[in-house]
């Protein structure tokens, strides 16, 4: 076992523990709508990312990022992604599809091994296909089970898939990246806030200090995300690294990949 894969397994089970205990918290600020749910997530968690990467010393490679012209675009859209993943989500589970959001989770992974195969041109093995394969047959159960399209979970599965192929291309570590997205969506989130927002719950003075307690704790819990980015990035190069080519992936449309076909 490499060290990519050492660390990728407390990593993978932090975050996938993190994932599994969400639904209860977020039941706890149920009274606020998903949208304020949303925007108390952003500008807390920018807040709690600023400190913390401030406090390891990483506020230099974080300004060198937002210099890069190519680095802050795909940032730019990848917190698009990650908002319209954390809304859906959000959403979903206050308004009883905690199961059809955890179906979209299930999903993801195959997400991830099709776009590793389309856009980085990375073959699987044998024993690898089995895998995708039995993982197939079980998602295919759950499908035929729930008896509709699960729109939410495709929704889930494909914004997070392609979050993953996104992130995979800036070589910025996580949580510095994750404060760059949350830098991107603070001042919308603000306005939206300050603005539009209506709901009773979105004057904090009116709420209970419970229900704010409970809001500010989202800097923290959704910030671990850091550990889930890690996560989605982790998964291509599992993706990469056993391929039969072992090739060195490069990001789709760059000029190392274009008029390159596959093996």
């Amino acid at each position: 076992m490499d060290d990519n894969s050492k660390h990728g397994i407390p990593l993978a089970l932090a975050a996938y523990g993190i994932w599994g205990l969400l639904p209860i918290y977020l039941k706890l600020v149920s009274a606020a709508p998903a949208d304020i749910i949303l925007v108390h997530r952003i500008i807390w968690s920018l807040l709690f990312c600023g400190l913390l990467v401030a406090a390891r010393g990483r506020l230099a490679g974080v300004l060198a990022a937002l210099r890069n012209p190519a680095v802050a675009l795909r940032l730019l859209a990848s917190s698009i992604l990650i908002a319209v993943n954390w809304l859906v989500y959000i959403w979903a589970v206050n308004s009883g599809h905690i199961l059809e959001s955890a179906l979209g989770y299930f999903i993801t992974p195959l997400v991830n091994v099709l776009f590793g195969m389309l856009l980085f041109g990375e073959r699987l093995a044998p024993l690898q296909w089995l895998a995708v394969a039995l993982a197939a047959t079980g998602i295919t159960l759950e499908l035929v089970a729930y008896g509709s399209v699960p729109v939410i979970a495709l929704a889930l599965a494909t914004t997070f898939g392609l979050y993953g192929v996104l992130r995979k291309q800036v070589a910025i570590e996580a949580q510095s990246g994750l404060l760059l997205e949350t830098a991107v969506l603070a001042i919308p989130a603000a306005l939206y806030w300050l603005w539009f927002a209506d709901a009773p719950t979105a004057n904090m003075a009116n709420n209970a200090l419970s229900l704010n307690l409970l809001l500010l704790l989202l800097s923290h819990a959704f910030a671990r995300d850091g550990a889930s980015v890690r996560v989605a990035v982790n998964s291509w190069r599992q993706v990469q690294g056993t391929s039969h080519q072992h090739r060195p992936m490069s990001p789709p449309f760059s000029k190392q990949s274009q008029g390159k076909k596959p093996a």
